[in-house]
């Protein structure tokens, strides 16, 4: 049984003594504690912290082993779906491993669940499911499978290990401690434990027993960028900005691109006075992820206290497009059969300048209804913007043959116009029933086609026409 809970919040602020504390210093200490072996950090940096509590391989793999690794386990889970062939538990916990990083919790739960159905002693597969239920924040469900995993496996410190972290999360203190020394006891050169260990420390307030933790962790893994972005948090608490400043920059020697790092050095150096280099880091970090809230905050933090609140209110303005970016992506998640959300989200990421992913999510709204018209008029104004004139207007074509809709008439006349056939442009315009600039700049330069092709009164009445709803092509 679990150790009853201790009021102490996870994520509990405690002061440093000798820094003023502001927005973004506060970031330094209210962020998010990184475990080791514990699954579910989106900005760290080392497999350890998402692998089934294990210490990070020497090497990472390339993308195209990663993909070719992705592959294969996607293989299995399709073969084990259509029932085609005998797959061994060994095989399918391998599988499942592999699609876990790679964001692919529900097949590799599939797979798990029947590996558990056909091995029920098998340690590796409860572990696995383990980091699953983490990375969907049922803790509650990620602590029964790795404590059943450490019932079938009790010598393993990475469960231990694995389920400190789960307990922290959790509140239950006293257990993670007591988990972190027995693994500790099974392997006293085991990192993680150690890293874990000192996190709860750390929450508990003791942030010298916390820094002591981490030394002990870098000892046996000096290379950990992870374990010394850790370090760099206790010496925060301790009122040791030079030591943090230093852990935050061996840490990002060790990574560049680890996010959290970056966001913590930017806060110290923000508190130090450096503020051209604090947002140096936090544009950084958004260079790395700009789907991030947390770096476009952080910068606006930074831009305010340095007196530029123009540029700081763009940040919140991009906080919020990335929060209604995130709002769309859970309602996709909650109605994946629904057109007008893909749509939505299209939308919304054209308008950030990202229209590959928009005609990404275009191209999901037809695979659930290829003859979804908004779908299809979307895709070709896409194509429109990007310069596929010819390809907007089959599209527009292929829509209105479903359905007589404005908005098809409008592109298909935008890239009418582009490709010089005025004409026909001004067809679609009229059936559109649109009179603005774009329709105006149609007749116009037709009027002038006709005026050079000596049919005056045709290109008189054309640019009458342009005039009347455009008055500032008289001038031209």
């Amino acid at each position: 049984m679990l150790r009853t809970r201790q009021n102490v919040p996870l994520l509990s602020v405690l002061p440093t003594a000798g820094l003023r504390r502001t927005a973004a210093a506060a970031a330094i200490v209210a962020a998010p504690l990184m475990f080791a072996g514990c699954g579910g950090g989106d900005t760290t940096p080392d497999a350890a912290a998402a692998a089934p509590g294990e210490v990070a391989p020497g090497e990472p793999a390339t993308a195209d082993e990663i993909a070719r690794e992705t592959a294969r386990a996607e293989a299995i889970a399709k073969a084990v779906a259509e029932g085609k062939k005998v797959i061994t538990p060994e095989e399918l916990v391998e599988a499942a491993g592999k699609l876990i990083p790679v964001g692919k919790n529900a097949t590799a739960k599939q797979l798990l669940d029947v590996a558990i159905k056909a091995q029920p002693d098998y340690a590796e597969a409860y572990a696995l499911r383990a980091t699953i239920f983490a990375n969907s924040s049922l803790r509650s469900h990620a602590i029964a499978n790795i404590t059943k995993a450490i019932e079938l496996d009790g010598d393993n410190a990475g469960y231990l290990t694995k389920r400190a972290g789960y307990c922290v999360q959790e509140q239950y203190y006293t257990q993670a401690l007591e988990d972190c020394e027995a693994a500790l006891a099974i392997d006293a050169t085991y990192a993680p434990a150690y890293n874990n260990r000192g996190i709860t420390q750390m929450v508990l307030g003791d942030s010298q027993a916390a820094l002591e933790s981490f030394d002990a962790a870098l000892k046996h893994a000096p290379e950990s960028a992870f374990y010394l972005k850790n370090r760099g948090d206790a010496a925060i608490r301790l009122d040791r900005p030079e030591a943090a400043l230093a852990d935050f920059t061996a840490a990002l020697e060790r990574d560049p691109k680890f996010i959290d790092a970056l966001l913590r050095r930017g806060a110290l150096l923000l508190e130090l006075g450096r503020g051209d280099d604090a947002i140096a880091d936090f544009s950084s970090a958004i260079a790395i992820n700009p789907d991030l809230p947390a770096p476009h905050r952080s910068r606006a933090a930074a831009l305010e206290q340095l007196g530029r609140p123009v540029e700081a209110q763009a940040e919140r303005d991009e906080v919020a497009a990335i929060q209604r970016l995130a709002a769309l992506t859970q309602q996709i998640r909650q109605s994946p059969g629904e057109v007008r959300v893909y749509l939505q989200r299209a939308d919304h990421l054209q308008r950030r300048g990202r229209p590959e992913a928009a005609l990404a999510d275009i191209e999901r709204a037809l695979q659930v209804n290829p003859q979804a018209v908004e779908a299809i008029v979307a895709k070709a104004r896409l194509l429109f913007e990007r310069g596929d004139h010819r390809e907007a207007i089959t599209l527009c074509d292929t829509a209105l043959q479903i359905e007589p809709m404005p908005e098809a008439f409008s592109v298909r006349g935008d890239a009418q116009y582009a490709l010089g056939s005025f004409d026909a442009a001004i067809a679609d315009y009229q059936n559109a029933r649109r009179l603005d600039s774009q329709v105006a700049r149609a007749y116009f330069e037709r009027g002038q086609r006709q005026q050079k092709a000596g049919n005056v009164q045709q290109a008189s009445a054309d640019f009458e026409t342009a005039y009347q709803l455009d008055p500032a092509l008289r001038q031209q």
